[in-house]
């Protein structure tokens, strides 16, 4: 089965929740689908085939060892399985992680076992998430922690604003084209409906909102994705102020109106990108705690 990505299967005792949906996430921001049943699995789905499912579509199998998870009966089931593809083909891998101090199963002491054992520490996950990366051959793409904080603390200013955006866009499309159509006498209505677009929808103003949050990061600490943002955020603001905010014959010049639209559109794309990403780690990490 041809894959884009690899496909993480996470096996692990629900009592070790909290490092589970750490993990889970840690892949997910690294562009990696995984299989955690907790958020995979849903009501009404019936639980041994979906975990069968998970596993043949998998092409990573990550095995948590702990007091719990030795003993888990669900856990040694996944295991079996596991052992029965990664026998009868190349399609699969079996990572052993070590998030406790226990003495090894039978079946890994003689595999090498990633250490997590002191994963409550960033540095030492970090480290140790990186050694699971390599073995995957996955080039590592990790979220900075200021990232996610600044997202975590921002989240529902920033998700409204890019509704906004994202809405602008739609709206100045099909206004633009109505406006283009029309016939050129008929300039008070053609005037009335792209003042409507840049000026009623308040569009700067929303930009200035934008750069005002992506501003809790300082002058020279962005992360490269927030800095990109925040250069395509200043482009749109500052070729709106000067071509076309308050200034009426300019309203009527559809190829600056154009060129604002398409500067708009280069925020709004790269806002909806990092918002995806980042959204799907916090739904992902959702009640870690």
């Amino acid at each position: 089965m041809a894959q884009e990505r690899p496909y993480v299967f996470i096996s692990y005792s629900h009592k070790d929740k909290e490092f589970s949906r750490m993990l889970d996430a840690s892949f997910i921001a690294c562009n990696l689908e995984t299989f955690l049943d907790d958020r995979v699995i849903m009501t009404g789905d019936l639980i041994p085939k979906k975990i069968i499912e998970g596993i043949s579509n998998a092409n990573h199998l990550i095995y948590i060892i702990s007091s719990s998870s030795v003993r888990s009966k669900w856990v040694e089931e996944e295991l079996n399985i596991a052992k029965v593809k990664e026998k009868e083909s190349n399609g699969l891998k079996i990572l052993p992680l070590l998030i406790e101090d226990i003495e090894l199963p039978v079946y890994v002491k003689h595999i090498r076992c990633a250490d997590f054992r002191n994963w409550r520490n960033p540095d030492s996950y970090r480290l140790s998430f990186l050694e699971i990366l390599r073995a995957m051959h996955v080039e590592p793409r990790l979220l900075g922690s200021e990232e996610l904080k600044w997202y975590a603390r921002n989240r529902r200013d920033l998700r409204e604003l890019s509704r906004s955006f994202k809405s602008i866009d739609d709206q100045l499309f099909g206004t633009l084209t109505s406006a283009q159509s029309m016939d050129k006498r008929d300039e008070p209505t053609h005037y009335l409906i792209t003042k409507w677009a840049f000026h009623d929808w308040c569009v700067i103003s929303l930009l200035e909102r934008l750069l005002s949050i992506i501003g809790e990061f300082g002058e020279s600490a962005h992360p490269p994705r927030i800095k990109s943002l925040r250069d395509s955020a200043v482009n749109a603001m500052e070729y709106g102020q000067r071509e076309l905010l308050y200034r009426r014959t300019a309203y009527e010049d559809f190829t600056k109106a154009d060129d604002f639209r398409k500067k708009l559109g280069v925020v709004a794309s790269i806002f909806n990108d990092i918002e995806e990403e980042l959204e799907i780690v916090v739904f992902a990490s959702v009640g870690s705690e």
